[in-house]
């Protein structure tokens, strides 16, 4: 009877079922590599099966105490999305580049997919869903409306959540200082021009609110 090689399902990597028969899929360190599966029997040991228990996060989430059972390894944003259905938080590069997923921990702008949910246990997170004051949007929100500092839409929340926290440090930033803050925020379609007047725009508006 042939032993089971098992390839265990932990920090270093993700794994998913895929590609060519006889081959498995891995993401690690954010490269897909196809590898071939061992001649003998081979196992996927799922977290639970590898001993890794689920925990219970306590999260305050847009000013509301929450609970959110997963286990050690899941990330802030997969927490929001997928237990929370605070879908606003986008994923658009598994890793860490583009920003798509920026929300704030206690008051600054974090990339939510560096973080683990159990990291955040405690703390006071905003997304882009809780920026609003009910059906009226937050000065920045209106201004990337007013100014179209979009296209598909797909990493303006991440832009919206960093644009906030870069008017929360610089006041009334120069052009220059947006353009350098939203380095870590990546936008695939706009060529930024009608972001960076957005993102001012915004700041102006936050300044008088203020």
């Amino acid at each position: 009877m042939r032993s089971a090689a098992t390839i265990d399902a932990g920090d270093a990597f993700l794994w998913h079922a895929g590609g060519r028969r006889g081959n498995i899929q891995i993401t690690w360190l954010g490269q897909v590599l196809c590898l071939p599966l061992p001649r003998r029997q081979c196992r996927i040991q799922t977290p639970k099966q590898a001993g890794m228990g689920m925990s219970r996060i306590e999260l305050r989430v847009n000013g509301r105490d929450v609970e959110v059972e997963a286990d050690g390894r899941t990330l802030l944003t997969h927490a929001l999305r997928d237990h929370l259905r605070l879908t606003g938080t986008h994923i658009g590069c598994d890793t860490s580049q583009c920003g798509a997923c920026t929300v704030h921990v206690d008051g600054k702008a974090v990339k939510s997919c560096t973080m683990l949910a159990v990291q955040a246990a405690g703390c006071d997170i905003l997304t882009i869903e809780g920026l609003a004051s009910g059906r009226e949007l937050h000065p920045m929100q209106a201004a990337f409306n007013d100014f179209h500092g979009l296209q598909c839409g797909f990493c303006t929340p991440g832009m919206i959540m960093m644009a906030v926290d870069i008017v929360n440090r610089h006041g009334r930033p120069d052009e220059a200082t947006v353009r350098a803050e939203l380095e870590g925020n990546l936008c695939r379609c706009t060529g930024y021009h009608n972001i960076i007047k957005a993102v001012c725009a915004g700041a102006e508006r936050m300044g008088e609110m203020a």
